[in-house]
């Protein structure tokens, strides 16, 4: 009788001890497949392209991520920006994560309340001056909070767009692309070339790109800067005054803009006026790449438009404690599109479905992504293949 009561009792114990264990794998699975919530500050409105396009890309890689990505609209101000940071790492916080592009100013205000308030954060772009920089330090320094940051190499895309204006088949010998076909390039190197330029606002943006155009010039002795415009990035002030720079400037010939949307608006002016014109800008947009096709614009630089993608890629990482910034090469590069190359590139000029794209893939969790791999080329390479799996 003994022995038959210590066994039921054993039972008894094991079945506890079984239940126990049920409950704690079916806790951690529950854990491990729950969404990471991110919380995305678009800085614009609804309705701009380069943004539209990156919120687009941010939303498909979302899916293949395990996150439920919430976008806010920014404003396109940099006072509704930064409200809706306080909003969102208000407690109790909803959010995992933020991503966001910092306003000049107020960014270390902002970064101190996100590191009071214990929401994690990642930055876009390097909005800032290199004074706040300094203060700022790096990620998981001074902001144990800001666990990483998204930026590319404005400086290069200005740099770049600028000599494709100038020297476009110079440029592309070094890239060891054909010569372009348009007529434009009838031009020689010893044209003297007269550039007005438009630049987008007074932020550490648009400074670097208009670094780079200033680095293009110096190495160009036959180019003259005539003007560099202030627009804040509305196309409409392109509309509204070029047509003035033009006869204050009849001999321009160049026109170098810090975004494709200030080019697209340009070069409808600039076709009207003048017959050989280089017009180019920076964000590699759809419109862009279709306007090189037709020999309307002569360049576009980009690939940042998939910055919000990579900042989620990096928040799956860190969030399975899988990141780490050795395996980051920042800034990321640009890619330049002319004429000569712009084939390889059509198949982003009809609005691509994104969700084509694996973006697990350019994950660390993928044994073979040490360091990142966030190459423009990679991507065409998924969506002429269609790697779905």
């Amino acid at each position: 009788m003994f022995n038959l009561r210590s066994a039921f009792i054993t039972i008894n114990i094991a079945l506890s001890c079984l239940i126990s264990l049920f409950i704690a794998t079916s806790s951690m699975a529950n854990t491990t497949t729950e969404k990471i919530k991110v919380a995305f500050i678009n800085p614009d409105i609804q309705g701009r392209p380069f943004w539209d396009l990156a919120t687009e890309i941010a939303l498909a890689a979302a899916t293949d991520l395990n996150i439920e990505l919430t976008v806010y609209y920014g404003g396109g101000d940099r006072f509704s920006n930064l409200a809706l940071v306080e909003q969102l790492s208000s407690k109790p916080l909803k959010h995992d994560y933020l991503v966001f592009l910092p306003y000049k100013g107020k960014t270390k205000q902002q970064f101190q309340r996100l590191e009071q308030q214990g929401l994690p954060f990642v930055t876009l772009e390097r909005s800032f001056e290199k004074k706040q920089l300094a203060s700022l330090g790096l990620p998981q320094q001074q902001f144990k909070m800001w666990k990483t940051e998204v930026y590319f190499d404005d400086i290069r895309a200005g740099y770049l767009l600028a000599k494709a204006l100038l020297t476009p088949n110079h440029l592309n010998e070094k890239l060891n692309l054909p010569p372009t076909n348009t007529m434009l390039d009838k031009h020689t190197d010893s044209t003297v070339k007269n550039i007005v330029a438009f630049s987008g606002d007074r932020s550490a943006i648009a400074h670097q790109r208009e670094l780079g155009l200033k680095l293009a010039l110096h190495e160009q002795s036959n180019a003259r800067l005539q003007q560099i415009v202030h627009t804040l990035w509305q196309p409409n002030s392109v509309t509204q005054q070029l047509p003035t720079l033009l006869r204050r400037y009849p001999d321009t010939n160049v026109i170098w803009t810090a975004s494709d949307e200030l080019a697209l608006a340009a070069s409808k002016i600039v076709h009207r006026n003048i017959n050989n014109a280089h017009v180019g800008g920076i964000d590699l947009t759809p419109k862009a790449l279709k306007a090189i096709k037709t020999s309307d614009l002569t360049a576009t630089v980009g690939g940042h438009f998939m910055q919000v993608a990579w900042a989620l890629v990096k928040i799956h990482d860190l969030h399975k404690q899988q990141y780490s910034s050795a395996y980051d090469r920042l800034p990321y590069g640009v890619t330049l599109v002319t004429s000569a190359n712009i084939e390889h590139y059509t198949v982003l000029t009809e609005r691509p479905n994104w969700n084509m794209i694996n973006f697990s893939r350019f994950s660390v969790s993928n044994k073979s992504e040490t360091p990142y791999d966030f190459s423009l080329n990679r991507v065409i390479k998924q969506l002429k293949t269609n790697p779905i799996n």
